[in-house]
């Protein structure tokens, strides 16, 4: 198995119970930091926005 593959009868590390407006929170977090350490264009940044409104619902 390679390193970087996570065992099939591990649980994963993130809980199911963690409250929509938490992924969403993070979600914008991710957006403001690829914003400010990648220097997204307002296009991208504006796609991005898309992706991540249609991902949340």
């Amino acid at each position: 198995m390679l390193e970087h593959q996570i065992p099939p009868h591990l649980k994963p590390i993130r809980p199911k119970t963690v409250s929509a407006e938490e992924r969403k929170a993070k979600i914008l977090l991710g957006i403001i930091k690829l914003k400010r350490y990648h220097e997204l264009s307002h296009e991208a940044l504006e796609q991005v926005m898309k992706m991540a409104c249609e991902l949340s619902k």
